[in-house]
């Protein structure tokens, strides 16, 4: 085996009580030793070479099985520092897909209108957001995945009366592919109270 090995006598041992050599075994990611195999022989005989190609295959395997978990970790925490960012942003925002699916909805969002996130995802965002039974009128989600450019609009709900400022941002996914855009809504007055705001600026002037 190509690993540097090392043995200890049994009297390195705690207590001096072992009679065979104990085989060190390092456990390394790249040049970087970050773990060792302690094996004893399960006979007098010691390790064979054929023992020792066997321990240098599991050290590399154990060695790929760490590093795979602390990628892994270094993945989960970069999306629950993803997570929390998406949260804390006090505006409305969605993630929506080409096909008007609604895939994620910040804390904002889901308060606003008094649902759960989980009760919001999957559904069609113009059907969750704004009450309709149709892509709203003039929707641009097409063109800002198409070409990826931002893309503003404003849409009337149906259950509410409101008025919504929508702005689309596509999300490249990969070089040159854009299946998504977050979608960043600002609520306009109403209908009604925009309506008689505007006629009382007219009279003031």
């Amino acid at each position: 085996t190509s690993l540097p090995l090392t043995y200890l006598a049994g009297d390195m041992m705690p207590g001096g009580q072992q009679d065979s050599p104990i085989l060190v075994v390092p456990v390394r990611i790249g040049d970087r030793p970050i773990a060792a195999l302690l094996v004893a022989p399960a006979t007098p005989d010691g390790f064979s070479e054929q023992h020792l190609r066997a321990l240098g295959e599991l050290s590399s395997s154990i060695a790929l099985a760490i590093r795979y978990a602390q990628l892994f970790e270094q993945v989960e925490r970069a999306k629950r520092h993803w997570e929390h960012t998406f949260d804390a942003i006090t505006d409305t925002l969605a993630i929506v897909t080409s096909d008007y699916r609604i895939r994620r909805v910040n804390k904002t969002f889901a308060v606003d209108r008094a649902m759960r996130p989980g009760d919001l995802v999957g559904r069609r965002c113009y059907e969750a957001l704004y009450g309709l039974e149709a892509p709203c009128r003039g929707c641009q989600i097409e063109l800002a995945l198409s070409g990826r450019v931002e893309v503003n609009l404003e849409i009337q709900a149906r259950d509410d009366d409101r008025i919504y400022q929508a702005s689309l941002f596509p999300i490249e996914d990969q070089p040159g592919k854009v299946e998504e855009v977050v979608e960043l809504i600002y609520h306009l007055l109403p209908q009604l109270e925009a309506e008689t705001l505007y006629q009382r600026i007219e009279f003031l002037h």
